[in-house]
């Protein structure tokens, strides 16, 4: 390296060196944001109680033990988010499906009502307004209460879930009367004794 005119002419040539060879590579070429790939769906649309474009939150499944219809404290803690979920989203409506288990089918059915009704009973007690809230009957080998939300109304609710879903009830209050329906018979007013 040669020093003509002191300390400036060498820190400036460095300096030139260190910017020419800073451009010498050009830089990497980052993710091709162009082409978004869009994944698969998951959920059959033909079951869906929203015929939105997307999932409607909260969807989740409360297991119980065989026989029984008591929470333990991963469904409080699952309901506690639904139940905070369901304030912060007042439009949305919310479906407690039911299911029996391995019991004979009578015996099924009413498990299936029983564990649905401490579901809605829990959800009650935490704000989620009863209007808001469809119980529905569905005696399959299963032991749980599936909890998903949608935007249609209680009625269109329970009549997709016996449609479609194959359940045999669903309950729900409108204007706080209380209402039925069932495959065959359609939907029902309960009168208050």
């Amino acid at each position: 390296m040669l020093i003509v005119g002191g300390m400036k002419h060498v820190s400036l040539g460095l300096l030139v060196a260190l910017a020419g060879s800073a451009h010498a590579d050009p830089p990497p070429r980052g993710p091709d944001f162009a082409a978004p790939v869009v994944p698969p769906r998951a959920v059959d649309r033909s079951l869906a109680a929203s015929d939105g474009d997307a999932t409607i939150a909260p969807t989740d499944e409360v297991m119980f033990a065989t026989g029984s219809c008591a929470l333990d404290g991963t469904a409080v803690v699952a309901l506690d988010a639904i139940a905070m979920w369901m304030a912060e989203h007042p439009r949305f409506q919310l479906a407690i499906e039911g299911h029996g288990g391995a019991s004979a089918a009578a015996d099924a059915a009413d498990l299936a009502a029983r564990r649905a009704e401490s579901v809605r009973v829990y959800l009650a007690r935490r704000g989620v307004a009863s209007d808001r809230l469809v119980v529905i009957v569905s005696p399959t080998p299963r032991s749980l209460v599936e909890v998903f939300a949608s935007d249609r109304s209680p009625a269109e609710i329970a009549r997709a879930s016996i449609e479609t879903r194959g359940a045999v009830a669903a309950r729900w209050t409108e204007r706080w009367s209380p209402h039925e329906e069932q495959p065959g018979l359609g939907a029902a007013i309960a009168t208050r004794r």
